[in-house]
């Protein structure tokens, strides 16, 4: 997102670019294969640690494959691989800064090493704060002091200590900001306050900016020139500020937040706003009001349809389809009707064809439809007896619901797994007869109903605060807040979990979700709200996921008093149950979902990232530090997209992760390295909008063509498709006997697709099972599937979708976007080590 209003202005007045300031900057603009723009100074280096110099006239010297692009704020690296196309141009944008004086050193006693923050007061109107920072040598208090204000980014310096810190500009409070500022701005100096409109409007502050130049022209009515040359200044910003929130309906629309965006179109400034702004909500307008319309006329003519059906059992069996049709049809399902929509008016088909579509899509999917009544009253009685198989306590309970499938006309594996991506998530969990409140919509605020903040929930969040809310389940208070357990592995205790829904959460919608780990002086609670926000008056959360329309999902991963990550099976299996759990409960799109964590938490999502890439459409370590399996696994990283973020001043951890990250970024892996200028180990909420724009970028390949996965756990035996047992021992290392012994190698395990219809493995496991779907292989036709140069099918056998292996995968894995219809099986001579 560029930030420079001065070019806007330009071209939307095509006339001056208003104001003088300081001299104009070079841009540098980095396009991305993903779609990313990374705009600053840009370097090639040939390894994190390695000084910057230009690369060798003749080509000799190592190459420099590494990409860096600093923006003052940050340091982000990629490989140099991925770029798309590069620019360098003279800019004409003014980028309007603050200069202020500080009793600072800049000799003297200098931090090197930034440790955890204990206590961060405000900054004061002074433009300083103290904080409390843990060192080796106990907690220290630090008076820092800000020195320079840009749109983008803030200096902060030491009082009695050299530190040059900074920090995003968006991430100082708004009243806070304009205390700073206005202490610098004379309210009788004309120029003064036009350089603060022109800073707000540079850091996309339209209101505040808006608001500044208004406030000019109300304390010098008289003046007829300034008023002359504002006013088209202040009709342009108007535009934007509108366009600003036309971009957040249109955000919040993306999310699902329906309620929301149609709440705000009814009261959206029109004064003065340009006419393709105000054509595009009155289209959005126009849009609710027919989807509405054909949500009616579709429930009335079901109706009327029901009402002609003269079998009264018939009618009996179609009434409760048609109670649920009627109370969830809405925006995000009507699309589930689209065959009967076009064929209700049909006189040559008999009313039950028509049902039997309208049920069928309900059912099914739009897709699936069929004018089959008998099938699609069947697949009724079938999603209820998915829902039971799934939440049956045990084998014998599960092996009775099996037997009832059989009798049933849409008790296939074809229907069933159409049935399971359609359906609400098996374990019922939002609470019955709880009256929801409006979520999503904003705050009261006295100062302003004309629309949704977005000015301000378009800034980056706060820091966490320590938390001590509710984790009951929730309420019109707290909505969409759930508290959960699962029981631990072995001897374990549970694990509890905490989840936090997006506003109108609608259980028939996959949502995005993040798995966040929380570190040793952190909880689950403080994870979910630097993701979700903190609680605002209203009963809403007022961050980045809930903008987004993200689940949140925070596990109590780590024991109590646990200072480190153990890289164990427990800590496995506590993160990845309670996804599955979670997954089971809310309607969560699997190949969006992603793996972060700050510190501990951060370790154990960069090992948890590397030894499960299938699970994963990104991951997410923040100030976390590769060990033990992280290198030993570091060519798993080409499998998934990682994003970290660090800070300069975080100890030697950037020394110590040069080595794996390096390999990354050599070898064209998709990763993006961030580094902050003169920041340590904190929690660097400044990222947050940087990270969604990643995340929105990113989708799990669920069936990639090709893989090759490094294993040397005996619980990191499963990817994608390709499960392992008997590995073996000597390619296997417990955590408590690391480091493994002299020679030992991970088991590699490398799997690809045939031209033949087939799958081949090659991997020293003594147990190969491969799991098949439609997805992957045409079921229909002979597969030709080989484990180590060894068919498993003969090809002249099909392979037959198994219904009860079906139900298991879902239920045990909680997939119900991909769930798998055959189980092959075999034991296979050892290929020996990598």
């Amino acid at each position: 997102m560029r930030r420079f209003g001065t070019t806007l202005l330009a071209l939307v007045l095509g006339v001056y670019v208003w104001g003088a300031g300081c001299n104009p900057a070079s841009a540098v603009q980095i396009w991305l294969q993903d779609g990313r723009i990374l705009e600053g100074k840009w370097t090639p280096l040939e390894k994190l640690t390695a000084v910057p110099r230009p690369p060798a006239p003749d080509g000799t010297g190592p190459p420099q494959l590494i990409g860096m692009v600093d923006d003052d704020l940050r340091r982000t690296f990629f490989p140099k691989r991925q770029i798309e196309n590069f620019g360098q141009e003279s800019s004409d944008e003014i980028f309007e800064k603050y200069r202020i004086r500080q009793p600072v050193i800049h000799v003297g006693p200098t931090i090197k090493i930034v440790g955890p923050f204990y206590a961060v007061d405000s900054f004061n109107q002074y433009g300083r704060r103290r904080i409390k920072m843990h060192t080796v040598r106990g907690t220290i208090d630090v008076v820092q002091c800000i020195t320079e204000i840009t749109p983008l980014w803030t200096k902060v310096e030491g009082h009695k200590h050299v530190w040059d810190m900074r920090i995003s500009t968006s991430s100082i409070p708004i009243d806070v900001l304009a205390k700073i500022l206005g202490r610098l701005t004379p309210s009788d100096d004309v120029e003064a306050r036009e350089k603060l409109a022109r800073f707000y409007l540079q850091a996309e502050r339209y209101g505040e900016s808006y608001q500044t130049l208004e406030k000019i022209l109300v304390d010098f009515p008289n003046d007829a020139d300034l008023r002359k040359r504002l006013e088209p200044i202040i009709r342009a910003i108007r535009q934007r500020r509108a366009r600003q929130l036309l971009d957040e309906l249109k955000l919040r629309q993306e999310a699902g937040q329906l309620g929301f965006v149609q709440r705000a179109i009814e009261v959206f400034p029109s004064e003065g706003v340009a006419g393709d702004i105000l054509e595009a909500v009155r289209q959005m307008v126009q849009d609710y009001q027919s989807q509405e319309a054909q949500r009616k006329e579709l429930l009335e003519r079901f109706d009327e349809l029901l009402g002609k059906i003269e079998e009264e059992g018939v009618r009996d069996r179609i009434r409760p389809i048609r109670d649920e049709i009627h109370a969830e049809l809405n925006g995000n399902t009507l699309a589930r009707l689209a065959a009967f929509r076009l064929l209700h008016d049909d006189q040559t088909q008999p009313p039950q064809n028509k049902l039997a579509l309208a049920i069928s899509g309900w059912l099914l999917g739009g897709n699936s439809a069929t004018e089959r009544l008998p099938v699609a009253l069947s697949a009724w009685e079938v999603r209820a007896l998915v829902r039971e198989y799934l939440n049956a306590p045990d084998t014998m309970s599960r092996a009775r619901a099996l037997e009832r499938f059989y009798a049933q006309e849409a008790g296939t594996p074809r229907l069933v797994a159409q049935l399971l991506a359609h359906m609400k998530p098996p374990i019922e969990t939002w609470p019955p007869h709880v009256e929801l409140p409006r979520e999503g919509e904003p705050a009261p605020d006295a100062k302003s109903s004309e629309a949704p903040p977005a000015d301000d929930v378009s800034r980056d969040d706060a820091a966490p605060a320590d938390s001590s809310e509710s984790t009951r389940p929730p309420t019109p208070a707290r909505p969409g807040f759930y508290e959960l357990e699962v029981p631990g592995l072995g001897s374990s205790p549970p694990v509890r979990y905490l989840v936090q829904l997006p506003p109108e959460y609608d259980p028939y919608r996959r949502y995005p979700a993040i798995v966040t780990l929380h570190g040793a002086s952190t909880t689950p609670a403080q994870q979910i709200s630097w993701w979700a926000g903190d609680w605002t008056i209203g009963g809403w959360r007022n961050g980045q996921a809930t903008r987004h329309g993200y689940v949140v999902i925070a596990p109590g991963w780590a024991v109590e008093h646990q200072k480190s990550y153990q890289y164990s099976a427990r800590e496995h299996a506590a993160v990845l149950d309670c996804l599955r759990d979670a997954c089971r409960r809310f309607a969560i799109d699997t190949d969006r979902v992603f793996l972060s964590g700050h510190s501990m938490g951060g370790d154990a999502a960069w090992d948890l990232g590397l030894a499960h890439p299938d699970l994963w459409a990104g991951v997410i370590p923040i100030v976390a530090r590769a060990d033990k399996y992280c290198s030993r696994y570091w060519e798993n990283a080409s499998l998934v997209p990682f994003y970290f973020v660090c800070g300069q001043l975080d100890g030697d951890k950037m020394a110590a992760n040069a080595r794996d990250l390096d390999r990354y970024l050599t070898d064209n892996f998709p990763v993006t390295v961030v580094e902050y200028r003169g920041r340590g180990h904190e929690h660097f909420s400044d990222e947050i909008q940087r990270l969604f724009d990643w995340m929105g970028r990113h989708r799990r390949d669920f069936f990639p063509k090709e893989f090759a996965a490094l294993s040397m756990r005996y619980w990191d035996n499963f990817f994608w498709w390709v499960e392992l047992d008997a590995m073996p021992p000597k390619t296997m290392v417990d955590p408590v006997d690391w480091p493994p012994p002299r020679g030992v190698s991970p088991l590699l395990t490398r799997a690809f697709t045939k031209a033949t219809n087939g799958l081949s493995v090659r991997t020293g496991a003594g147990i190969v099972r491969v799991w098949l779907s439609p997805d992957m292989l045409d079921l229909g036709e002979r597969v030709d599937i080989e484990v180590n140069s060894r068919r498993i099918v003969p090809m002249s056998e099909f392979v037959e979708p198994d219904l009860e292996t079906l139900l298991e995968d879902v239920r045990t894995r909680g997939d119900r976007q991909h769930p798998f219809w055959v189980k092959l099986e075999s034991g296979t001579p050892r290929t020996g080590r990598r």
